[in-house]
């Protein structure tokens, strides 16, 4: 959400849908990925970001919107995506779950590269999976991330 007059709504269906509204109407709009979109993030109406996964072999995906068209941009591989925060396009966390060991994953995007996050551990050893289900960005030096049960998935500072 950019304001209450310019924000956007995306589906998870296979067919991916996106709604704008523009302060008087809606559009739709649709969506140039494979992936099921699962985070959004707006600074501006120029710097929003959506992010995903594919559904055939989970690979995370991610597009920037510049103002004018929807860009893919380069993800880190064996991830899928559930949340994203930041305080801006340039300083921004991407966490998710490994495809393959299902441990929680954070990247910070600098503008130009994603650099995977240490995680401290939690003390829950439970293997079943799990993952950042929200997300909130304090200041650019405090991040929260909240998960279910997993190993490294309780609460994340």
């Amino acid at each position: 959400m950019v304001s209450w007059d310019d924000f956007y709504i995306f589906d998870q269906q296979a067919e991916q849908q996106r709604w704008h509204w523009n302060g008087a109407a809606w559009s739709k709009q649709a969506v140039n990925a494979r992936s099921t979109l699962a985070a959004f993030k707006a600074f501006a109406p120029n710097d929003m970001w959506a992010l995903g996964w594919t559904m055939s072999d989970w690979k995370a995906e991610a597009f920037h919107f510049d103002g004018v068209t929807w860009k893919p941009v380069p993800t880190p591989p064996g991830f899928s995506v559930q949340q994203v925060t930041g305080v801006s396009g340039r300083d921004l966390w991407v966490m998710g779950t490994a495809t393959k060991t299902y441990d929680t994953v954070a990247y910070h995007w600098n503008g130009t590269v994603s650099k995977a996050a240490t995680l401290p551990s939690s003390d829950n050893d439970n293997d079943s999976g799990g993952g950042a289900s929200a997300a909130v960005t304090v200041s650019a030096k405090e991040i929260y991330a909240f998960g279910g049960p997993g190993r490294r998935r309780s609460g994340l500072r």
